[in-house]
């Protein structure tokens, strides 16, 4: 149907269908918006509405293909977009395609 592909709600599904995960594409949403800064694996529980297990999946599955950065802080562990990744171009471009 026609009307799945028209407005937020569709362009929203697409990427979901794109990254095969609604969850991830909540992670990297967050992660994009705010690339100069590092979130802490709660924090991006809390942003997206994730569970604690979801996202340690998904963070551990984009850090392995190294779309993103870890850092392991005293008791923290850190996520941040890796802009030095050859997928944040395309991934970039696409997320801003579906504003």
């Amino acid at each position: 149907m026609l009307t799945t592909y028209l407005g937020q709600t569709g362009k929203k599904r697409n990427l979901e269908r794109l990254f095969g995960s609604k969850i991830r594409v909540k992670i990297l949403s967050v992660l994009l918006k705010n690339k100069d800064r590092a979130f802490y694996q709660r924090e991006v529980m809390y942003l997206t509405g994730g569970s604690l297990n979801a996202i340690q999946r998904e963070l551990s599955n984009l850090t392995e293909i190294g779309l993103l950065l870890r850092s392991d802080g005293t008791s923290r562990v850190y996520y941040k977009i890796n802009e030095e990744s050859p997928l944040f171009e395309p991934v970039s471009s696409i997320f801003q395609s579906f504003k």
